[in-house]
């Protein structure tokens, strides 16, 4: 399944570009989560993209892409958990976006800011047992657990610096990520039920790219 959406994806994106494309390329990002400058848990993950950029003149652009990641730092947010820094899930999410580009040429370099929304589509997720059990008062054991895979929305925020050589282009960005999901949660906790009916998964971070593109 989650390679057949891959390629709908792919090939969608293929599509567009060819018709409206002013720069198609790829990029090389990693992204760090919030909770592990915040806690020191979860890890660094490998994000794999692609992205189009439809032109609007030579200084704005609407760049539209996806990036696939194995994230190992989703954090939850409830009013009676409180925003607890440690990651209580991992798992595989699909993060189409939108965005707004701003390019600033300085010579044969140049600086980029750009922003814009974006979806997450969390297709799997795992919790962390261990880490739940400390984050929740009074609770030693926790099994049980039930939650759905969702969709989140949220937005980007970033900027980059490059070189132009000719019609190809390299850039080394950054990338704020804020993306937050409605999602139930419920569990046994030390054999009583416990529910979180309007927990929300959080997906923050900074995404750290290398990006090349060619310009049709």
């Amino acid at each position: 399944m989650k390679r057949t959406v891959l390629m709908s994806i792919f090939l969608m994106i293929c599509i567009i570009s060819g018709i409206t494309a002013q720069e198609v390329g790829g990029s090389i990002s990693f992204f760090v989560p919030l909770s592990l400058m915040q806690d020191g848990k979860g890890s660094v993950t490998f994000e794999k993209g692609l992205e189009t950029s439809l032109g609007l003149g030579g200084i704005f652009s609407i760049p539209i892409g996806f990036v696939y990641n194995r994230v190992d730092g989703f954090q939850v947010s409830d009013d009676t958990l409180g925003n607890p820094d440690s990651p209580w899930f991992y798992g595989d999410c699909l993060m189409p976006y939108v965005m707004l580009k701003t390019h600033l040429p300085l010579g044969p370099l140049y600086l980029e800011l750009f922003g814009g929304a974006a979806a997450n589509w969390s297709f799997v997720l795992n919790p962390r047992v261990d880490i739940m059990e400390k984050d929740v008062p009074g609770v030693d054991d926790i099994d049980d657990i039930e939650y759905s895979p969702v969709w989140g929305f949220g937005y980007l925020a970033g900027a980059a610096a490059g070189v132009q050589l000719g019609r190809i282009s390299v850039d080394l960005g950054a990338t704020w990520r804020d993306i937050r999901h409605t999602m139930g949660i419920s569990f046994d906790a030390d054999g009583s039920p416990a529910q979180y009916s309007d927990a929300q998964l959080l997906l923050r971070g900074i995404s750290i790219a290398l990006s090349g593109g060619y310009s049709l």
